[in-house]
């Protein structure tokens, strides 16, 4: 990993929102002395403050925007003048594209759906409903001559460390306004095509974020840069020069608990501090009246941990203006649970065995969910695909198709969103022996040439959707099969794929089809058939060079996420046992699939973490909750090969040594007991 600034390895952030409408007073029991003394003493270090929030108010006395009509005085000047005095820093929190008091003076701003009206509402995953009315950057002068000033009269006029940009974006479906139709054409863009309209509304806002830097740096140089137009697949590498670091938020009430440990893997990457934010409530931004357990906190700044980041924690202020002690003593303990482990977790270079190829040009906070995006099955597949290398404990990163390979002994492809140029870097992958696992739409590239050459190399006559909704698989070769899978035809709730490979091909599993295509005209029981027949070949193996490519037509990842069937898992790990190399893995473990490992480098030490995540039971309007009851973990080890000249582990947190043995070809670390994350350095 890269060098990065100090403040970056104990950062403790406070994401501090604070949007209220116009009919509420605000900031009567605000004093500012007593909101940093809370602050400090929940172990926070750096702070996000809003200055104008969704509503469209700004909380500081303004000559470019509207201080909200409830507030008697210059609120973000006193907190600035104060954060001043103390050891935390200060980001002014601005909202770009949501602003409910410009989107009343200039309707002619707002963002457009295709049929021309306005977006105005947004659907998060949980099914809340937010009432914003977006606007775009293309329309009007919102950006030059409000954003941009409004920004500077804050950098001028108070002490402050960085920005913080929210909203930076456009929801699924938009822009379609005339200013944004006619820069794609000019651009020979075609607005109708998903790829082409989403590349372009990413570098509409990328070009806010660099005249938001040239600004800043004209101010005061240096200064932290919060934002989020550089969140998507493709689109992290061309950050540098703008932002100071990436943020990544993951709410497991909106994006699940499964988003994060993604995004961490991929962005970290790309050169840049990143900083995992969460939230403290049980639903939503601004769920008053609730906090997410102490046990939840301590598992989610641990997988902040895990992936070697930073950590935030988000809150909403009452609109009195005063913080709640209460509250703070929850965030203080999880605070203070990371403050002893950061300085060997975070910045840590991680050791990685394994890659998933991600589909470009996708939004990588998954907040809002476009059932409609063509991309939606491969993106279901990719994450699937991480789930299970989760459970099976590989050290896994998500990538681009221009990423290099080298670091990597098994790669997943699960979408087809690749050119000829990634072909040629994964048959010389193949050549020097890596392991390649392709799924579904990872064996029809969209590329025409790509297609034949990738096909031609796999030896895939042909994949493509059926008509069948379902499909089932059996495995059909003993290196598939293991007494924990079942011998029969296992479902796979998603639509099937209809495949054919080449005679060279060895077959490893078939795929079984039900007698009919469910219909209300034409149907089988309660749910689906069973299965009838044999529909061709599910799972092959072919070899290129030294290397082994693992065909499986069906949507197996897809299907993963969206049940957990434990026989798909099974099926994966029986085929990766039978064709990795021995020495293809970071790590070797015991450990059940509930626990997470980590395994990186530090300052010439190894750093391993291990995490349970145990989810209490849950009704079906509730969302995955942490089990708050400590639960012992024991007997667990980790081989970690080529490390066995290293003489010494140890848990820094608590002074206690760790057993270990020593091979000459590896190092076997025996975990003491734990209930939660822990910690073990290895020198």
């Amino acid at each position: 990993m890269p060098a990065f600034p100090e403040w970056y390895y104990n950062l403790r952030q406070i994401h501090l929102d604070f949007h209220t409408p116009d009919f509420v007073t605000v900031g009567e029991q605000f004093d500012a002395v007593e909101f940093f003394d809370t602050l400090e003493a929940a172990g926070v270090n750096s702070i996000a403050v809003f200055a104008l929030c969704h509503h469209g108010n700004s909380y500081f006395d303004t000559a470019t925007g509207r201080r909200h009509p409830g507030l008697a005085f210059d609120l973000f000047g006193k907190i600035a003048v104060e954060c001043a005095k103390r050891p935390v820093q200060l980001l002014a929190y601005f909202s770009q594209n949501v602003n409910e008091v410009q989107a009343r003076l200039h309707p002619e701003w707002a963002a457009v759906h295709p049929d021309g009206s306005p977006v105005n509402s947004q659907l998060l995953q949980d099914g809340s409903e937010l009432f914003w009315t977006w606007l775009c950057p293309n329309r009007g002068e919102l950006i030059d001559e409000f954003f941009l000033p409004h920004c500077a009269e804050v950098l001028e006029k108070y002490p402050v460390d960085g920005v913080f940009v929210d909203m930076p974006g456009y929801l699924p479906n938009s822009c379609f306004c005339d200013a944004c139709l006619a820069k794609m054409r000019a651009a020979g863009l075609d607005p109708h095509n998903h790829a082409e309209h989403g590349r372009f509304n990413a570098e509409t806002n990328q070009q806010v974020a660099r005249d938001l830097r040239a600004l800043m740096d004209r101010v005061q140089p240096g200064l932290r840069l919060e934002m989020g137009p550089f969140n998507a697949f493709g689109e992290a590498e061309k950050a540098h020069g703008a932002l100071s670091e990436f943020y990544l938020e993951s709410l497991a009430f909106q994006t699940g608990w499964q988003y994060f440990p993604m995004a961490a893997r991929y962005f970290r990457k790309y050169g840049l501090p990143c900083v995992g934010i969460t939230g403290r409530f049980l639903k939503n931004w601004g769920d008053f009246g609730t906090v997410a357990s102490p046990a939840q906190l301590k598992v989610t700044l641990g997988m902040h941990l895990l992936a070697g980041l930073s950590s935030c924690i988000g809150d909403h202020l009452p609109n009195s203006g005063k913080l709640d002690p209460a509250l703070y003593a929850v965030i203080g303990d999880a605070f203070r649970f990371i403050e002893p482990r950061q300085p060997y977790c975070v910045g840590m270079t991680p050791r990685v065995d394994a890659a998933v190829l991600v589909p470009q040009g996708e939004e990588a906070n998954a907040a809002v969910n476009d059932l409609n995006s063509p991309f939606s099955l491969a993106n279901d597949a990719y994450k699937g695909a991480c789930k299970m290398l989760i459970e099976e404990h590989y050290q896994y990163e998500l990538v681009s198709p221009n990423d290099s390979l080298d670091p990597y002994n098994l790669l997943v492809v699960t979408n087809g969103f690749f050119g000829g140029e990634f072909v040629e870097q994964v048959r010389a992958f193949l050549e020097r022996g890596g392991t390649l696992v392709a799924s579904a739409h990872g064996l029809a590239p969209t590329d025409d040439a790509a297609r034949a050459a990738w096909q031609a190399m796999l030896g895939v006559a042909a994949c493509a959707p059926s008509a069948d909704q379902g499909e089932f698989i059996e495995a059909t070769d003993t290196r598939a099969r293991s007494e924990d899978l079942p011998a029969f035809p296992h479902y796979l709730h998603v639509p099937a794929m209809d495949a054919a490979f080449a005679p060279e091909v060895e077959p490893l599993a078939v795929s079984w089809r039900s007698a009919c295509v469910r219909a209300r005209e034409h149907h089988y029981g309660h749910f689906h058939g069973p299965a009838d027949h044999v529909a061709g070949p599910a799972v092959g193996l072919t070899r290129v060079g030294n290397g082994a490519a693992i065909l499986i037509a069906p949507q197996l990842f897809a299907a993963y996420l969206h049940t957990g069937y434990f026989a798909h898992r099974a099926l994966l790990r029986n085929l990766l046992a039978s064709f990795q190399p021995d020495d293809a893995r970071a790590l070797r473990t015991n450990a059940p699939g509930i626990v997470e490992l980590s395994l990186g480098e530090k300052d010439g030490r190894l750093i391993l973490q291990a995490q349970p995540f145990i989810a209490a039971r849950r009704d079906r309007y509730s969302f995955e909750s942490i089990c708050d009851d400590p639960i012992p973990l024991r007997d667990i080890w980790v081989e970690i090969p080529g490390e066995g000249c290293r003489g010494r582990a140890w848990n820094p947190v608590t002074g206690d040594p760790v057993t270990i043995d020593r091979a000459p070809g590896s190092l076997c670390v025996y975990l003491p007991e734990f209930t939660e994350h822990l910690l073990v350095v290895i020198e």
